[in-house]
Order: C-alpha cells, then sequence, then structure tokens
C-alpha cells in the first residue's frame, strides 16, 4: 500500500511539472505570435490596422483564459 501511494505521489509530482512546462510553452507561444505580428507591421512600414490590432487583442484574450485556466 505505502509502494502504490508513493507511486501516485510520484505520477503527481511528474504530472505537475509537465503542467508547468505546458504552462509556460504557452506563455511563450502567445508572446512570440503578438511580437511576429508587430515584428512583420514594422519591418513592412504599415500600421497595424484594425483586423491586425483585434488579432493582437484576441491574443491577449486567448493568453488570459489559458492563464485563468492553470
Amino acid at each position: 500500500m505505502n509502494q502504490d501511494m508513493a507511486d501516485v505521489q510520484k505520477q503527481l509530482r511528474d504530472l505537475s511539472y509537465e503542467l508547468r512546462m505546458l504552462s509556460i510553452n504557452i506563455d511563450y507561444l502567445f508572446a512570440n505570435q503578438r511580437h511576429l505580428i508587430e515584428y512583420l507591421a514594422s519591418m513592412t512600414r504599415l500600421e497595424v490596422g484594425y483586423r491586425g490590432k483585434d488579432i493582437l487583442n484576441r491574443l491577449d484574450e486567448l493568453r488570459r483564459q489559458a492563464c485563468d485556466a492553470r
């Protein structure tokens, strides 16, 4: 019984670690998408128009939802 409990605790620790890594990767993904859109706009010397701002706002909203889900 003690071995079973130790195995479960180890699995929970492993799962917790994996979830933290996934969380970090999600944050990194959202940051990179926003940076890429802003970078492309600056390289082409174009303003991020209404649609671009809409996309950036949606990315921010999705990131917040992902953070809340943690």
